[in-house]
């Protein structure tokens, strides 16, 4: 089930499907593997945050890892969008989670798929998604 009123969801799920025959789209099963176990449940990371004074120490990765890990085991694949955001301890005491307002080619942009792609994402061509098979054997954390 995809919330067709959220734009980022409904961004992942022209990034991800066929919208004629709501199939995985060829070019994103070419990327992320063709395993006989996909089903079409997709895992969507919304949003991650660290607090300014726990990032630099690859926490994000083993975040993602655990998340995956978890809730990844039924579905076929895991999608996200990366984007930069605010994240401070004040967003967290006022329990709201910040939107991205994301320039094309910002730089942020960029080294946030160059980090997630040590996790084992791929970029999907034309669109700012990156998506992982589910059955795709994660890096060991010591690796992160």
């Amino acid at each position: 089930v995809f919330d067709c009123d959220d734009p980022e969801t409904f961004q992942i799920y022209e990034a991800l499907f066929d919208k004629d025959n709501r199939d995985f789209k060829e070019s994103v099963l070419e990327i992320v593997g063709n395993d006989p176990a996909f089903t079409q449940n997709v895992l969507i990371l919304d949003r991650l945050g660290i607090l300014p004074e726990f990032r630099g120490q690859r926490l994000g990765l083993q975040v993602l890892r655990r998340l995956i890990r978890q809730f990844g085991s039924r579905t076929g694949m895991v999608a996200l969008h990366p984007a930069p955001f605010i994240f401070t301890i004040q967003t967290l005491q006022k329990q709201e989670w910040p939107s991205s307002n994301v320039e094309e080619n910002d730089p942020a942009v960029e080294a946030l798929h160059v980090y997630y792609r040590q996790l084992g994402c791929a970029d999907l061509p034309g669109t700012p998604i990156m998506a992982l098979s589910s059955v795709y054997n994660l890096p060991p954390v010591s690796k992160l």
